[in-house]
């Protein structure tokens, strides 16, 4: 299966999204392939330059407003310059102009090449287009690594008949559920006029004329509104323009531009009858081009009329999802539409088989499973994946794990969703919880670390007398930054209060108050006695305990509700007396020798002299 994603570029000298056949087919490629995608596309004025489409990246570029051959030629430099800035291992191009610098490029980026038929000249571009097509379009018949045509009609030209072993028919598909959905309501009228629809492009080939002619004798017989729309150029709608009123359509026929993609679908539903006029043009009669929209009118469920070209045979039979008329035969169009608009029986028969067809073989599913298999073909195992495996992100925790305590290792932290770290290869790593990208960061061990510097004599401390300390609790401690040589010397009573000014030891001089055993009970240090809390002054039994703490007032003022606080115990020292000591610097002389006292903290066992060996 594959592991990596193919990184594919697909060029179409096109505005998607637009009206065109380019923009279903290039959204159908992005969501079929397992693959990382770039499109390159016209820019148009409503357009961003750069937009993303799930995990495809779409590259919009201006080429003016030149002539076709100048906007085709800016096109391709674009591509090169694309081409040359990424590392591709595919290159998917919609017509042979954009496939000629593909395969100049090939030889020095070596990536392979898939040639779509997609893009065809226009009869009113003239011979000179028409014969520059046709050389691009050999020229990438026989180089390309894969050709896509849309129909099996495409097969049977002349042109690719002996290139059958490159080619892959992918027929277009259609988004059924993007057209499925809405109904159209119109305004109450007493005689309801039926609207005919034509959506494309106003290019010689999909013979307008024809159109035109067939719905102005239409006209004459019945009511009609007909409605031609889809071309982004401007020039080409002035030239329809001119048609209708050539053919004194103007209070019948409306000649609109391209509407938005979002507008498409309820403009299919606002009609009765939608037309798909096509020339006997090499494009449909050669080539196998099927006219487009014409899946869309399917998924739209209205009733369709189509040129009988060979493309259009495969995915419409007559009198089944619509009805065909000859190309370029304007009586037998004339005919066929009145037929249609004459029998609703027939209409709306041929719109539910036509909505079946599309909903069951021309969807856009349909066409990504086709484009699967064509890729899988050009690069064998691409495609195969196990989505169970594949298709999540890392589910990391983010947690890491502390070391226990002691440990001498800066980096002995590591996360819980990484290998554990290696004990025997030298630095400790941290290993950040894995995602598409894996990366360590390397801590340097406190081993490793340069020694600190020696301390000056002048601040070392001290050596402590653990003798006349005695034993030490396993406390905190709360005079930090005091000298453990003016606390041995100092008569003390360490109280069990919170420090509430932290780096001083809460000391009261012995010459204020009386011995610390009968404040604050515990054991002495010289005799060992056990001494009970007691205070002074205070009934008999009564310990610290019971004083220590302020008596909780029972009664409040009747008049003003405030609680009258009763005065503080006789027996608690003044505030200035148990104001901490300063300490003094070691230069002064040491304080008078003080007591050290433990509370309730039995003298350790004394340690038997072992006799002299002999």
């Amino acid at each position: 299966m594959a592991d990596a994603p193919l990184r594919v570029l697909c060029a179409a000298f096109a505005v998607v999204p637009g009206s065109s056949a380019h923009a279903p087919a290039m959204f159908g490629l992005a969501a079929a392939l397992h693959a990382n995608m770039d499109f390159v596309t016209l820019k148009a004025e409503a357009l961003p330059h750069l937009e993303r489409f799930g995990q495809a990246q779409m590259l919009r570029v201006p080429v003016g407003g030149g002539s076709e051959n100048a906007q085709r030629s800016a096109f391709s430099r674009a591509i090169r310059r694309q081409m040359e800035s990424e590392s591709y291992d595919v290159v998917h191009v919609r017509g042979p102009v954009e496939g000629l610098v593909a395969l100049e490029m090939r030889a020095t980026q070596g990536f392979k090449v898939v040639y779509e038929m997609g893009s065809y000249p226009d009869e009113s571009d003239g011979v000179g287009a028409e014969k520059g097509w046709a050389a691009a379009h050999l020229t990438c018949l026989d180089g390309a690594d894969l050709v896509i045509v849309p129909s099996d009609a495409a097969t049977r030209a002349s042109a690719v008949r002996s290139r059958e072993s490159k080619l892959f028919v992918v027929p277009p598909g259609v988004d059924v559920d993007a057209y499925d959905w809405r109904a159209f309501v119109r305004e109450p009228e007493a005689a309801p006029v039926p609207r005919l629809l034509y959506l494309g492009s106003f290019g010689a080939d999909r013979d307008l004329g024809t159109l035109l002619a067939a719905v102005r004798q239409v006209a004459r017989r019945t009511p009609v509104r007909a409605l031609l729309a889809g071309e982004p150029d401007e020039g080409r709608r002035q030239r329809v323009r001119r048609l209708v009123a050539a053919f004194e359509l103007g209070g019948v026929v409306d000649v609109r531009g391209e509407p938005p993609p979002l507008l498409v679908p309820q403009i299919i539903a606002a009609s009765d009858v939608c037309l798909a006029p096509a020339a006997a043009s090499p494009r449909f009669q050669e080539h196998g081009d099927v006219p487009q929209p014409l899946l869309e009118y399917f998924a739209g469920r209205r009733a369709v009329v189509a040129a009988g070209v060979p493309a259009v045979g495969e995915v419409l039979r007559d009198e089944h999802e619509g009805l065909l008329y000859p190309p370029g035969d304007a009586d037998a169009l004339t005919e066929t539409i009145l037929a249609m608009l004459g029998d609703q029986e027939l209409r709306e028969r041929v719109a539910a088989q036509g909505y079946e067809r599309a909903r069951t073989q021309l969807s856009a599913g349909a066409r990504r499973r086709k484009l699967v298999e064509a890729y899988e073909r050009l690069v064998p195992g691409s495609q195969r994946r196990d989505p169970w495996t594949t298709g999540f992100d890392n589910e990391g925790t983010g947690q890491w794990e502390l070391p226990p305590l002691g440990s001498e290792a800066t980096g002995a932290m590591r996360s819980r969703d990484s290998a554990p770290a290696s004990a025997d290869t030298g630095p400790e790593t941290i290993a950040a919880p894995r995602g598409e990208q894996e990366t360590e960061v390397l801590l340097t061990m406190h081993a490793s670390m340069p020694p600190m510097p020696p301390m000056p004599p002048s601040l070392t401390p001290p050596p402590l007398d653990l003798e006349e300390l005695g034993r030490f609790d396993a406390r905190f401690d709360t005079n930090p930054g005091a000298e453990t040589s003016d606390i041995a010397g100092a008569p003390t009573v360490i109280r069990q209060r919170f420090d509430t000014i932290p780096g001083m030891l809460a000391v009261e001089p012995s010459a204020e108050r009386v011995d610390a055993s009968e404040r604050t009970g515990g054991q002495s240090v010289e005799t060992g006695e056990v001494l009970p809390p007691t205070n002074p002054g205070s009934p008999e039994g009564t310990t610290n305990a019971d004083t220590a703490q302020l008596e909780a007032p029972r009664d409040a003022d009747p008049d003003t509700g405030s609680v009258r606080l009763p005065p503080p115990p006789a027996s608690l020292p003044s505030p200035t007396a148990v104001r901490p000591a300063p300490l003094r610097p070691r230069s002064m002389p040491p304080p008078p020798p003080l007591t050290l006292r433990r509370p309730n903290v039995p003298p350790p066992p004394a340690t038997p002299k072992k006799p002299d060996a002999e």
